[in-house]
């Protein structure tokens, strides 16, 4: 097999995909036409004459006095809007969905708030930037502080699901949620189940100081029962969150089914066949998945359990070469894995975090095919400073088999028991191995198979070398 280092570097600035059915809420310039503005704590009452909202150069801006919201004439039931948001220090926004009329959003509809934690410094994590004011709080809190902000909100029936900044920040059904919410009086509002079904978008400015800024928003009308390609990947998604890796599976079948050369959602029950070791299902959808993305735009690919960082490292390119190359190697089939992980790190430069997963499983194919100078010529792009924000566990290994690290740093105060040791312990392990010390890297791979999560890479990678090495 001939072993070739290349340089590519992949711009931070991706294209966005096709968005088809979507639709711009507002003009690039010119009058703001079926919206209109009203106070913030009533829709019923009009803004103060000549306190307008406006569009220009393609954004839309707050005015300078705080205290209304620009809300749709129509209204709309199910949906999916999206927008990029920018606020100033201080600054406090929120979105208006299916909101009545009259009252307040916030109560009587739903209010998804954008909210710099400097406006409020006592404020509930459900008064937090992605919760639905003061009834549901978010899943992680990824805003970026006087930068633009990613949202994604999808309502339909009484599901709601929103991505910010490529997080998944909530996935709840409206309908399980039956306590009353306090309104700002203290009096209690309906509770979330009893909210609207269907009334007006909109977009609020209460900041403290500057204007709210949005630009690209867009909005696809739903059809009863629509199910799209997104919508099957995050059903699958949280289905495996919970450990139910079966009904992920079932779940991408079944988008599969409408969606048939979707390289995502190949993907994605590629990735859960892995985690139920049926590997050449896995394989057959990663090659699969392959061959279909390639050509099209790479993206950054969003996050259901994101890093410390509130920050998605892979993209949908990297992760179809990754987790192919893992199938591969889980097989003993190690030239093909190397071939595989060759191809993956075009995509894998995007950031230091990739492209240290990439490295670590193509020198680990390498080492196992009998390449050990390949392997060592895999590390030269490792460095013992780089930006890193998940993967420290891969990047310190790369250390150690670069003989800057010891067995004995990498698993100091990883006990068994968790991801964090399979992932190490199988590293080193791997390094006793080209050691020649077999009976140190059998005892390490069986005390990741006896104590650590099933489900993780390090587990199943230790599970099938045990398997040939023998127990």
């Amino acid at each position: 097999m001939r072993f070739v280092l290349f340089p590519f570097f992949l711009s931070c600035a991706l294209p966005r995909a096709a968005e088809a059915g979507f639709a711009p809420l507002f003009p690039d310039r010119g009058p703001l036409i079926r919206w209109h503005a009203a106070e913030w704590s009533d829709l019923a009452r009009t803004a103060p004459q000549g306190v307008a909202w406006s569009v220009a150069d393609g954004e839309l801006r707050s005015p300078e006095e705080r205290g209304t919201w620009l809300v749709s004439d129509a209204a709309f039931g199910d949906f999916e809007l999206r927008f990029e948001i920018l606020l100033t220090a201080r600054g406090n926004s929120g979105v208006a969905l299916r909101a009545p009329a009259a009252g307040d959003p916030a109560f009587d509809g739903l209010e998804f708030q954008i909210a710099d934690a400097r406006y409020n410094l006592e404020a509930t994590d459900s008064e937090l930037t992605a919760g639905l004011y003061r009834a549901l709080a978010p899943r992680a809190q990824v805003y970026r502080p006087e930068a633009w902000n990613e949202v994604r909100i999808r309502l339909q029936g009484s599901r709601l699901r929103a991505v910010l900044n490529r997080v998944l920040v909530q996935d709840a059904d409206l309908a399980q949620f039956g306590d009353p919410v306090p309104r700002h009086d203290g009096s209690p509002a309906p509770p979330l189940r009893d909210r609207p079904r269907a009334g007006r978008i909109g977009f609020q400015h209460l900041s403290r100081d500057g204007m709210v800024r949005i630009r690209n928003a867009r909005l696809r009308v739903l059809g009863p029962d629509e199910t799209d390609e997104e919508e099957w990947i995050w059903r699958g998604r949280c289905r495996a969150y919970a450990g139910d890796y079966t009904g992920a599976i079932a779940e991408f079948t079944r988008g599969l089914a409408a969606f048939p050369d979707s390289p995502r959602l190949l993907r994605h029950r590629g990735h859960r066949y892995l985690t139920t070791r049926r590997f050449d299902l896995a394989e057959r959808d990663l090659a699969r998945a392959s061959v279909l993305i390639r050509g099209t735009p790479d993206e950054i690919e969003p996050d259901g359990i994101p890093n410390a960082a509130g920050i998605p490292r892979s993209t949908n390119h990297s992760n179809v070469g990754y987790h192919h190359g893992l199938a591969l190697y889980l097989q003993g089939r190690y030239a093909e894995a190397a071939e595989a992980y060759c191809r993956c790190l075009a995509h894998a430069r995007v950031n230091d975090d990739m492209l240290c997963a990439t490295l670590y499983w193509l020198h680990n194919a390498l080492l196992r095919d009998g390449h050990p100078e390949q392997a060592r010529a895999a590390l030269d792009e490792v460095r013992e400073k780089m930006d890193i924000l998940e993967n420290h566990a891969y990047h310190e290994l790369l250390l150690l088999f670069r003989g800057l690290l010891t067995p004995e740093q990498i698993l100091a105060a990883h006990l068994p028991g968790s991801l964090e040791h399979a992932t190490r312990a199988y590293g080193v392990a791997l390094h006793h191995l080209a050691a020649g010390h077999l009976a140190e890297a059998r005892e390490l791979c069986s005390a990741i198979v006896g104590a650590d999560p099933a489900a993780s890479f390090g587990f199943l990678a230790a599970e099938a070398d045990l398997a040939r090495l023998g127990r």
